[in-house]
């Protein structure tokens, strides 16, 4: 230990974080960067590449609070170093900011940290450096900004600009008040404006829905490990809703408002197909889609949902006979006798499945 003015000082490291890594990528410095030169030297290369940037003033901020440690407690005490991210910010950069920490106190066993800090974001990393050594004090940049009218309107120029070009920030300034723009035409275009209350809450609730459940995210996994299963639940999706809002109107120009359930399933295609028969394919051609899928992917272990496919066919008679019962045209004991059917034909189909799984375990074996 260094001892200086009677008193006797730990080993103490100045440490500034750069969490995006901004200065890596404009310096093309490699991090940890320890030392008071070598930390001058950044500095001043990204002062000069980049002088409006907060991440200078941390700098040259970090350089000052270690030389008047020095004054204070002696040059072999302290030490001064920049520790990084990523510019995505994130875990990584919180593990890549670890790692970095870890090499500097292989180098300078230090008793405790005085952080320096241009933002919240870098502030972000204290529990990461308390789990190698204790913070001591953590530094604070504000930059001071003239308030006069022509600084504002640069800053302001300057935000705009980023609202407009950054991708992360154009889809929510551009394009959701798009989406609000092309809605009001359309409304107005076919008369429908009175509803333009309603449009907007329902296109506001579907992004706060979509967003806060990761949908999008949902969907792109979807895709990229089931494309076939997929493809084939959009499809079936598409031709039910269009279907079904057909079925309705159908219904509807008859002078009925008040359509249920039985009328709905019952409706019939020309004098063959009816509603039933179209929701049963979709759910054969979606557990069929995903049971394939799954055999091919996974030959050795088929997957439980192809037992169900063979229920589809039997389900729909089920719901048919149920249908034409509450009309008064049918008997309880046919739907009883179809439902006995629809429990026979899943056990049984289960039961193969497995058998055919355990065949080829062993082949393969």
């Amino acid at each position: 230990m260094g001892e200086k003015n009677g008193r006797v000082a730990k080993k103490l490291l100045v440490l500034c974080v750069d969490r995006d890594d901004d200065i890596g990528q404009v310096t093309k410095m490699k991090t940890p960067i320890i030392g008071r030169s070598s930390v001058l030297k950044a500095a001043i290369d990204f002062a000069i590449k980049v002088p409006d940037d907060s991440d200078a003033n941390a700098l040259f901020a970090a350089i000052q609070t270690y030389d008047r440690l020095v004054t204070t407690f002696g040059k072999e005490v302290c030490e001064i170093a920049v520790v990084a991210g990523t510019p995505q910010e994130g875990i990584e950069a919180d593990i890549k900011i670890l790692s970095e920490l870890t090499k500097v106190l292989e180098k300078f066993k230090a008793d405790g940290v005085v952080l320096v800090s241009d933002g919240p974001t870098d502030e972000q990393v204290i529990p990461i450096i308390q789990s190698k050594v204790p913070v001591l004090s953590v530094k604070r940049i504000v930059v001071r900004q003239s308030r006069g009218v022509e600084e504002s309107f640069v800053l302001l120029t300057k935000y705009a600009k980023k609202l407009v070009e950054e991708p992360k920030y154009k889809k929510y300034s551009l394009g959701i008040p798009g989406l609000f723009m092309i809605v009001y035409v359309v409304l107005s275009l076919t008369g429908l404006l009175e509803y333009i209350s309603s449009a907007l809450m329902l296109i506001v609730g579907l992004l706060l829905f979509v967003k806060g459940f990761n949908i999008l995210d949902r969907i792109k996994n979807s895709y990229i490990n089931y494309p076939v299963s997929f493809t084939i639940i959009i499809l079936s999706s598409l031709i039910i809703i269009s279907t079904s809002v057909y079925v309705i109107a159908q219904i509807s120009s008859t002078g009925v408002f008040a359509i249920d359930l039985v009328k709905f399933l019952t409706f019939t295609f020309g004098n063959y197909v009816m509603m039933i028969d179209v929701i049963a394919l979709s759910g054969l051609a979606i557990s069929a889609g995903y049971s394939i899928e799954q055999a091919i992917r996974k030959p050795k272990h088929m997957s439980s949902v192809l037992s169900l496919v063979p229920l589809f066919p039997v389900l729909r008679q089920v719901v048919h006979e149920a249908c034409l019962f509450a009309l008064g045209k049918g008997s309880m004991l046919l739907v009883l006798y179809w439902f006995g059917m629809a429990c026979l034909v899943v056990v049984l189909s289960y039961m193969l499945v497995r058998k055919i799984e355990k065949m080829i375990t062993s082949k393969s074996s």
